[in-house]
């Protein structure tokens, strides 16, 4: 039963989280793969990281980084998100479309 497999949970769809926090995560401790460019000024760790997905990202994406900036407000860490464009449902499945 889909009711009583969900109590206690304030939304289901709040759950899954984007395989972009532990790509900002992992930037913060230094860890970063190969393929994607950093510039932390030597060995220093960075403060600020700023994200620009080509081909866009989504609003759940971005609800995660405004929380992550919340969260990490006190430590000076900020992420900035951008992207070629904001993603619904429907704007994606037309990005898919036009392949």
């Amino acid at each position: 039963n889909l009711i009583t497999s969900v109590q206690g949970v304030s939304n289901v769809y709040s759950q899954h989280v984007p395989l972009l926090a532990e790509t900002i995560k992992g930037a913060f401790k230094g860890r970063v793969p190969p393929h994607m460019s950093t510039h932390a000024g030597g060995d220093a760790l960075p403060q600020d990281l700023f994200v620009y997905m080509v081909g866009g990202t989504t609003y759940e994406e971005a609800r995660m980084v405004a929380a992550f900036n919340k969260e990490n407000e006190k430590l000076g860490l900020r992420v900035v998100l951008g992207g070629s464009t904001i993603h619904n449902s429907c704007s994606f499945l037309d990005e898919v479309r036009a392949l």
